[in-house]
Parts: C-alpha cells; structure tokens; sequence
C-alpha cells in the first residue's frame, strides 16, 4: 500500500491485492482526510455569505475575491482570522498616491472590502483653488468642496458645481411715516470691508397690511442702500432686509 502525503493509502502494483481489506483501507484513510479537512473551504465573498447559516462553528473560509480574506465561523457570523481587521477609527496617510502633490487621506476600510475616503489637498492645477476636501467611494469621488485663494467655496456633486455666496448679511430696520400718503427714505450702513461689491438686496415689510407698502432700494453701494417706502396712512413698521454677493468678483 501506498500513502499520500494526506495519508491516503491506496494498493501498489507489487503487492499482492486484496479487494476487500484494500479498498476498505482506502476508504477509512479518505474519510479520515475529508473529517480533517471538512472545515476548510474556500469560495466567493457572496458563497461564503450564502453558506454562513448551514456552515457548522469553527469553518474555516477563505475568500477568492475582494481583499482574500481569512474567515472562521464563529456563532452565527464569520470571524475575521487574516489579514488583521483594520481597526474602525479613521486612518490619516496615504494609502495610495493619487497625486503628485502633497494631500491628506482620512480612510475607512470595512470588512468587506468597501472604503470611504476624505481627502483633503492642495490644488495647484485648479487655477485660484488652494484647497480641496474631496469624498471618494470605493476609489470614486463623489462630492468635493474647494476653496479659492480669494474666499469663494464651490461645491461639486453629479458633475455639477454650484457656488456658496462670498458674503451675506441681513438685519431689520424700522420704518416711520409720520405723513399721510407719503414716501420715506431710511439708510441703511453694511460693514465697512465685507462686501467687495454691491451686494443684491431684498427687502420684506413686517406689516399687518402689507398691501398698503411699496418698497424699493436705492443708492446701493459696497457699504450700504436706502429703503424706500410709501404708505398712504401713518405707520410704523419693520422691513427686513437682505444683502448677499454671489462671488468676489462679476464673473465675465
């Protein structure tokens, strides 16, 4: 009788043969090999998930897909064995360079293989952009928000960039007609610096009867407008305003 290195024993040209005891032999060596190794199998991440509730405890799996992983089951889920489970806390580096330029990689590894990234890095091919803070899937970005030198923010998500305003402000100011049907100037002053332009203004009456009051702006300028308003009859109320700058500067 020969024996492999799994010690399965099988009858040889030079002995004797022996049909019954042979084949008897052979028969107990394999099922010894297959009690020995019934544990250990290995398959796709989606086969293993679909063997998980028949798998008995202590099966060994190893995946031939993904990050080939080294599973045993343990309870009624698997239990990673190798390579080491990345811990579940963000991991700041660079895990692969995706640039030729200095950046920093926030990653999230799951234990299917799946990560997350914040990557945050300097923009020097993206003209007036100094810094990016990009979301990336599986190696994909997704969404990003950039910030130029001049204080502009864009914000791109489905290949579409949208711009957050360079400045806003807003307040309310108290109006007063002491006249009937009268029109009534009231000025308004903006920080000093904060808008490097004139800035759009809306403007809203808080009135009971706001369909007896005209506003409109006026003398608009970086530092400030003047409320116009007419009324009919005498009153005090309050207007609400809004001043806003879409960029730094009229683009075009």
């Amino acid at each position: 009788m020969i024996e492999t290195s799994d010690g399965i024993v099988s009858p040889t040209q030079d002995d004797e043969y022996s049909l019954v005891q042979d084949l008897a032999a052979m028969a107990q060596s394999v099922q010894q090999v297959i009690d020995k190794r019934a544990n250990a199998r290995f398959g796709t991440q989606s086969e293993r998930e679909a063997f998980q509730v028949d798998a008995p405890e202590g099966t060994l799996w190893k995946d031939t897909t993904g990050e080939r992983i080294l599973w045993v089951k343990h309870g009624s889920s698997w239990e990673r064995l190798w390579p080491a489970a990345v811990s579940r806390s963000l991991i700041v580096g660079s895990f692969e360079q995706i640039s030729s330029f200095p950046f920093m990689n926030l990653r999230w590894l799951q234990d299917n293989g799946d990560n997350s990234n914040i990557i945050i890095r300097q923009s020097p091919s993206v003209e007036k952009v100094g810094l990016s803070v990009i979301n990336r899937v599986n190696n994909s970005d997704t969404s990003s928000f950039s910030f130029r030198h001049d204080g502009q923010i864009l914000h791109s998500y489905g290949g579409v960039s949208r711009s957050i305003p360079f400045a806003v402000y807003s307040g309310r100011t108290l109006v007063t007609h002491e006249d009937l049907d009268s029109h009534v100037n009231s000025a308004v002053s903006l920080p000093q610096g904060y808008f490097t332009q004139s800035p759009n203004i809306q403007l809203t009456a808080e009135s009971e009867y706001p369909e007896r009051i005209n506003l409109s702006v006026k003398n608009v300028s970086r530092n400030g407008f003047s409320i116009r308003s007419y009324r009919p009859t005498r009153a005090e109320f309050w207007v609400h305003w809004t001043a806003q700058q879409q960029f730094n500067s009229r683009p075009g």
